[in-house]
């Protein structure tokens, strides 16, 4: 048996899995406020006596694998907007767990990419691809990485770095469709904040909710606006 997790600030969720010849199928998960549990051993005993109780027995559970909101420490971590402390080690010494590893949730969900199916993929921008040099030198192009600091802690970037630390913020890429991007991700439910103040009118860009890309931050723009904030407006292409 293995246990997945997926340990946030504010829930957490759970599946309990058994191999298979093509990987592993689920038996078994929930979801629950992590405010209900005075730490992750007391809601990981739950999980397992709520497993039991559909009459889904463990069994010898040979791995845990836990996505966690928090930096890692070898096999220790303290999650960034809860006080809870994970011990790797302690954990599975106190569930008969063969291995637990603890996995920071951004490298969790990078490697999840791997396992995606062609039909789990959506293009943003069709095209082919070109291979270019990311730097902050090269001002002609929109192509860089940017470094941000925070200055008002009450703010998105502030209330995303108390919860996440230091790490990438947010990707940005450009749209030749605005409005047709705007309407897949209605028809989807997926959470997003137009620039302007009708979404249904929307034609410069968008963001895009960490909760719809799995903890990724995306701000989406029709080509050359973002020449706006990013030193040379004139370069910015009538709507």
């Amino acid at each position: 048996m293995i246990i997945a997790a997926d340990v946030g600030g504010t829930k957490t969720l759970l599946q309990l899995l058994e191999r298979t010849d093509g990987g592993a199928r689920a038996l078994f998960e929930r979801r629950y406020a992590d405010a209900a549990f005075g730490g992750f051993d007391e809601l990981l005993t739950r999980f397992l006596a709520d497993a039991r109780a559909q009459a889904i027995g463990p069994g010898d559970i040979e791995t845990a694998v836990l996505g966690v909101a928090g930096p890692v420490d070898g096999d220790r971590v303290r999650l960034t907007n809860r006080p809870w402390e994970i011990d790797g080690t302690a954990l599975a010494a106190r569930f008969g767990i063969g291995r637990v590893r603890l996995v920071n949730d951004f490298v969790a969900a990078a490697s999840g990419i791997a396992q995606l199916a062609p039909s789990d993929l959506a293009a943003l921008q069709p095209g082919e691809p070109v291979a270019r040099v990311i730097g902050m030198a090269r001002m002609a192009r929109l192509d860089r990485i940017e470094l941000s600091q925070v200055v008002d802690p009450s703010s998105a970037m502030g209330r995303w770095v108390a919860r996440r630390g230091d790490s990438l913020y947010m990707c940005y890429l450009e749209c030749d469709d605005v409005p047709a991007l705007v309407a897949r991700l209605a028809a989807r439910g997926a959470r997003f904040t137009p620039r302007g103040a009708d979404p249904a009118r929307e034609r410069d860009g968008l963001w895009i909710h960490p909760g719809a890309l799995h903890g990724l931050l995306l701000g989406v723009s029709r080509p050359t606006l973002a020449w706006q904030w990013s030193g040379r407006p004139e370069l910015v292409a009538p709507a």
